[in-house]
């Protein structure tokens, strides 16, 4: 599985579902949807769907998905 990234150092490159980590509650990982070309996650507590009002602050980490079982 790969590692853990900090958003801090890097964002996906392509458009798409990834595990991240929620510095909410002591932590937890969700998956979320990012935009590549508004370079944002969505934030799915809110329960709006505006990307370009809302982005989640509290991810600090993501990474792909992992591959699922055959």
């Amino acid at each position: 599985m790969s590692e853990w990234i900090s958003v801090e150092d890097e964002l996906p490159a392509i458009t798409g579902e990834y595990l991240v980590f929620v510095r909410l509650y002591g932590g937890s990982c969700y998956i979320n949807q990012y935009s590549n070309l508004l370079g944002k996650f969505r934030d799915e507590y809110s329960g709006q769907d505006d990307w370009l009002e809302y982005e989640h602050k509290d991810i600090t980490h993501w990474m792909p998905l992992p591959t699922p079982p055959e």
